[in-house]
C-alpha cells in the first residue's frame, strides 16, 4: 500500500472549479426542494396536485428554464473533471503507482455514502449514480478529449431514446380504445369493475401523474409521520430511483457528462485557461442552442397540461438536450466573471462561492439535513404546507444564505468540511489533519 498517496491541498485547487461547483450546489436546490417539500409527483408534473397558475405557474417557469437539469448537468461534468485532477496531482507527486486503489477507495464509500442518504435521509440521492458512474470512468480517464466528448455525447443519447420509448408506449395505452371505452362509462355513471380500475390506474391519464385527494392525504401523513412512516414510503421510491431511473436515465446522462466534463477539464476550461473568446463563444452557442428547446419545453409541457405520455415523447427530451447546452453557456458566464476579478477568491461572492464548492460533500448533506428537518414529521413537518413559489422564493435563498455565511468561515478555520474530512481519511486510510500545520507537507 502507498501510504504516501495524499488529497490535494488548498494552494493546489483551481479556484475556478471550487466555484464553478459551489454555484452549481446553490442552483440544484432549487430544483431539489420540490421533491423535500412537495409531493413527488409534481417534480416532474407541476400540475399533479391542482392547477398550476398565478405565482406557482411563474416559480415553476422560472426554475424550469434556469435550473431544471442544467446546474445538476453542471455539477456532473465537475465530478468527471475532478478524476482527472485528482489523478494529475498525485500522478505528479508520486507517478501512478497507488491511485488506482485510492480511486477506487474513494468511489466505493462514495457508493455507501449515497445508500445510507438514500435509505436513510431522502431519496433523491444523486451519490449512489455518481459512484455507479465513478467505477466506469477510471479506465477511461487516458483517452484524449474529443475521444471523451464523443462517447460521452453517445452516452446522452441513450435517455432519450429509451424516453421516446416510454412516451410512445404510454400515449398509445391512454389512446387504446378499452381504455376510451372505460373512461366514457365511468362518465356515464356506470360502475366498472375492479379489473377496469386497475388498467385505469395504470394509465398516466388517470394514475398518479395526476394525483387524487386520497393520495395526497396518504402522502402528506407518511411524511409528517413518525421515522419509520417516512423509512416506508422513502423505501418506495428509493426503488423506483435506483431499480429504474438510475439504468434507464442517470447512469447515462451523468456518465456522459462526466466523460465531458474530464475533456474539459483536460483541454483547460474549467480552469479558465482558455481564451476570452472561447468562453464568449461557448455562451453564445450554449444558449442560442439550448434556451430555445428549454422554453419550446416549457411551452409544449404547459400547452398540453402536462400529459404524460406527451411529456415524455417531447417536453422531457427538449429541456434534456436544452439543458447541456445552458450548462456549458453557463459555465462560459461564470468563467468569464472569474477573469473579469467579479468571482476571484479574493471577493466577498467568489469567497463565499468557493468555500461553498470546496466543502460541497457536507453542503449537499447539509441541505438534506436542513430540509428534511424543516418538512418531515421528525422536524417542524411543513412538508406540502407550503407553496411552489414559496419555496423557490424563501425557502431554498434562506438555505443558501446560511451555507454562503458558514462555508467560508468553517474553512477560515478548518481544511476541509467534516463530511469531506471523513470521506478523505478513509479513501487514504488514515485520518487527514482538520487544521493546517505550518511547513507540513499535506
Amino acid at each position: 500500500m502507498n501510504t504516501s498517496s495524499a488529497p490535494v491541498v488548498a494552494s493546489q485547487r483551481a479556484a475556478s472549479v471550487d466555484i464553478l461547483r459551489g454555484i452549481a450546489l446553490c442552483g440544484i436546490l432549487f430544483m431539489n426542494i420540490i421533491a423535500f417539500g412537495r409531493y413527488e409527483a409534481e417534480y416532474m408534473n407541476p400540475a399533479a396536485a391542482g392547477p398550476l397558475e398565478g405565482a406557482n405557474l411563474w416559480a415553476w417557469l422560472a426554475t424550469f428554464v434556469f435550473a431544471d437539469m442544467k446546474f445538476i448537468s453542471i455539477f456532473s461534468m465537475l465530478f468527471g473533471a475532478g478524476l482527472v485532477l485528482m489523478g494529475d496531482r498525485i500522478e505528479q507527486r508520486e507517478g501512478a503507482t497507488g491511485f488506482a486503489g485510492v480511486y477506487y477507495r474513494r468511489v466505493a464509500w462514495l457508493l455507501l455514502f449515497g445508500m445510507l442518504h438514500a435509505w436513510l435521509l431522502w431519496h433523491g440521492d444523486i451519490l449512489v449514480s455518481y459512484a455507479l458512474c465513478g467505477f466506469v470512468l477510471y479506465p477511461l480517464r487516458k483517452l484524449p478529449a474529443r475521444v471523451l466528448i464523443i462517447i460521452g455525447a453517445s452516452a446522452l443519447v441513450i435517455p432519450v431514446l429509451i424516453f421516446v420509448g416510454l412516451g410512445a408506449l404510454v400515449t398509445a395505452f391512454d389512446n387504446s380504445a378499452q381504455i376510451r371505452d372505460i373512461i366514457a362509462a365511468q362518465n356515464r355513471g356506470e360502475a366498472i369493475t375492479p379489473e377496469q380500475q386497475a388498467m385505469l390506474t395504470m394509465s398516466a391519464s388517470q394514475g398518479e401523474w395526476y394525483l387524487t385527494q386520497q393520495s395526497m392525504n396518504e402522502q402528506r401523513a407518511a411524511m409528517t409521520g413518525s421515522w419509520l412512516d417516512i423509512f416506508w414510503e422513502r423505501a418506495k421510491l428509493n426503488l423506483f430511483m435506483q431499480v429504474l431511473m438510475i439504468p434507464m436515465w442517470s447512469f447515462w446522462r451523468c456518465g456522459g457528462l462526466m466523460l465531458i466534463g474530464m475533456a474539459m477539464m483536460k483541454s483547460g476550461v474549467f480552469t479558465a485557461a482558455r481564451s476570452t473568446r472561447f468562453y464568449g463563444l461557448l455562451v453564445t452557442i450554449g444558449l442560442a442552442a439550448g434556451l430555445p428547446l428549454t422554453l419550446l419545453a416549457a411551452w409544449d409541457g404547459y400547452r398540453d397540461g402536462f400529459t404524460q405520455g406527451r411529456y415524455l415523447l417531447a417536453s422531457f427530451n427538449l429541456n434534456y438536450v436544452g439543458s447541456i447546452g445552458m450548462a456549458l453557456a453557463y459555465v462560459g458566464v461564470v468563467i468569464l466573471l472569474y477573469r473579469a476579478s467579479i468571482l476571484r477568491e479574493n471577493s466577498l461572492r467568489g469567497r463565499s462561492f468557493a468555500a461553498m464548492g470546496r466543502m460541497a460533500f457536507t453542503n449537499y448533506l447539509m441541505q438534506t439535513l436542513i430540509c428534511t428537518t424543516l418538512f418531515y414529521g421528525y422536524g417542524l413537518g411543513y412538508f406540502a404546507a407550503w407553496e411552489r413559489w414559496q419555496l423557490v422564493t424563501m425557502v431554498v435563498p434562506a438555505v443558501l444564505l446560511v451555507q454562503l455565511i458558514y462555508s467560508p468561515l468553517w474553512l477560515s478555520r478548518f481544511r476541509m468540511g467534516p463530511a469531506e474530512w471523513l470521506w478523505r481519511s478513509l479513501t487514504y486510510l488514515r485520518a487527514q489533519r482538520m487544521v493546517e500545520v505550518a511547513g507540513a507537507r499535506t
